[in-house]
């Protein structure tokens, strides 16, 4: 079989459907560059209380049900980071998905360190629902993400369209 056969050939096959939704191609790239010239100030860290946020707990069974069936769309590992890095990481990542038409993503803090009471304590886990606040323009609603896809230590965002 030379080359010429082989082209013959290929031009007979014939491609394969595909059994996999289409997910959108989240570009990481755009968080390197300076889309959105945000500066130190836009940052800085606020003692806020999150009142009147739709955090959703387990009460709130349909829409639970609903964000578990969707796909995810975009995810990011925010674990590892200081505060003010992963707070930085996390505002041009809501920014660029928005951007992109997302809907739906996973944003993992981890679960953070036991304390004296063997309970977890994560500092980016208590910290996120605050920086949320701050996008609710943005975010729709957010929750504790199901045990196969970070449990305590992740939450899926639903954006505003």
């Amino acid at each position: 079989m030379n080359i010429s056969d082989w082209e013959e050939y290929t031009k007979k096959v014939k491609k394969l459907a595909s059994k996999d939704k289409k997910k959108p191609h989240f570009n990481n790239a755009a968080l390197n560059n300076n889309l959105y010239s945000i500066t130190k100030e836009d940052f800085k860290l606020h003692a806020l209380e999150v009142k009147n946020f739709s955090f959703i707990d387990n009460t709130h069974k349909t829409k639970l049900r609903k964000i578990k069936n969707q796909s995810i769309d975009a995810s990011i590992d925010l674990h590892g980071f200081i505060i003010e890095k992963a707070k930085i990481k996390f505002i041009k990542f809501i920014l660029n998905a928005k951007q992109q038409g997302l809907n739906t993503i996973l944003v993992v803090t981890g679960k953070g360190q036991f304390n004296e009471q063997n309970q977890y304590e994560g500092k980016l886990k208590n910290e996120l629902p605050k920086w949320a606040q701050e996008l609710s323009e943005i975010i729709k609603y957010f929750i504790q993400a199901p045990p196969k896809l970070g449990g305590e230590g992740a939450y899926i965002i639903k954006l505003r369209n």
